[in-house]
């Protein structure tokens, strides 16, 4: 099908623009930049799912209406980071992945196009839904966090950081690894852009990708807050419950999810429960503050772990040998009888012998 990028057509999903340059209800063209066309709608937003004629592949394009200063400013730099980003977790964005194009929705300005990867798969939302919120095992949530901090990493090491930390921001991939698409940042309205910041802030320099959304407790997007929202994300797909849903501490402020949470490991010196809690700590500056951090603390875990594993299979291991030596000794012992009960018999065999050798000599000499 081809489905019209205009918001106000009458119309864009009409069967009838399949394969067409021009929308028969608006008149708007079909084939944007002579090269993309939109199969589908994405997220309820200005955002959709484009054929990209020269490549075969399927991209997401997202455009900005209203040009307000600030928020192309917003819209150039998150083109300008991913073009410098390559990592299979984040949605590649080529060089000519950002252009303008005359208004056409208005006509006082330009619309803003941004053109990105299209990753397949399922949002964690959706994964989570398909398999009835069953909480996951603690070794793929501490396999994936590892993967969505080093994907942030990514962010940070450029001086940016995520906004909108959600499940329906992260996708399962086919392979099962994950990916931050986040194509919501495409979808940049300037209207909730605006009322969500205060006159004041509009004027500073954005301190990260941002889009309109569920938003830290925090103000100011910065790495900690970026775990804050991480940690809260792996409370649902280890309890399978939102954060927002389950009690707080009301005297230190900490969620309390351990209870829900059928699959951490507590018998550890380092254990991953901590590692998240200490991602959703209350107060900013008891958080990790960088992201090697929380690696470092993966790592741990993982050696923890491993080592705790070897132990156990070493005991294992002992214990099968040890059986195996019974059952060898029991085996040596009830052969070492029946060669000795043999051995008895067997002189008794030649006593008899010789006794009976005897009383025939001494019956013959008696005949005689």
């Amino acid at each position: 099908m081809s489905y019209c990028f205009n918001p106000q057509c009458p119309n864009p999903a009409d069967p009838a623009n399949k394969n067409q340059l021009i929308c028969r209800n608006c008149g708007f063209e079909l084939l944007l930049q002579n090269r993309y066309r939109a199969v589908q709608k994405l997220f309820g937003g200005e955002c959709f799912k484009a054929y990209d004629n020269e490549t075969g592949k399927y991209k997401v394009i997202g455009h900005l209406l209203k040009e307000h200063p600030k928020a192309v400013e917003i819209i150039k730099q998150t083109a300008k980071v991913l073009m410098k980003i390559n990592h299979p977790g984040i949605p590649k964005m080529d060089q000519d992945g950002y252009f303008t194009q005359d208004g056409y929705f208005t006509k006082n300005y330009n619309t803003h196009y941004l053109v990105m990867e299209y990753i397949e798969g399922l949002t964690l939302e959706d994964w989570m839904t398909q398999r009835n919120n069953k909480p996951i095992s603690e070794k793929l949530a501490i396999k994936w966090l590892k993967q969505m901090v080093k994907i942030l990493y990514k962010f940070h090491c450029l001086n940016y950081y995520y906004h909108n930390i959600h499940p329906q921001n992260i996708t399962v991939k086919p392979d099962g690894n994950l990916a931050l698409t986040g194509y919501h940042i495409l979808n940049l309205k300037i209207d909730s852009f605006y009322h969500s910041h205060k006159e004041s802030e509009i004027t500073k320099p954005p301190t990260g990708i941002i889009s309109p959304g569920c938003s830290p407790r925090e103000n100011q997007i910065t790495a900690v807050s970026n775990f804050l929202l991480l940690g809260q994300v792996w409370v649902f797909l280890l309890t399978g419950k939102p954060a927002t849903a389950l009690a707080e501490n009301p005297r230190t402020g900490k969620i309390l999810w351990r209870e829900d949470a059928p699959y951490i490991s507590k018998n550890f010196a380092v254990n991953f429960a901590d590692l998240i809690d200490y991602m959703m700590a209350p107060f900013p500056g008891n958080r990790p503050q960088n992201c090697q951090v929380i690696l470092k603390c993966i790592t741990q875990i993982q050696k923890e772990k491993a080592k705790i594993i070897s132990n156990d299979q070493e005991t294992s291991q002992t214990k099968t040998q040890n059986k195996q030596q019974k059952i060898t000794n029991k085996k040596k012992k009830k052969n070492n009888i029946i060669y000795s009960l043999i051995n008895w018999l067997n002189q008794r065999w030649i006593s008899t012998w010789n006794l009976l050798r005897k009383m025939s000599q001494y019956l013959g000499l008696m005949a005689k």
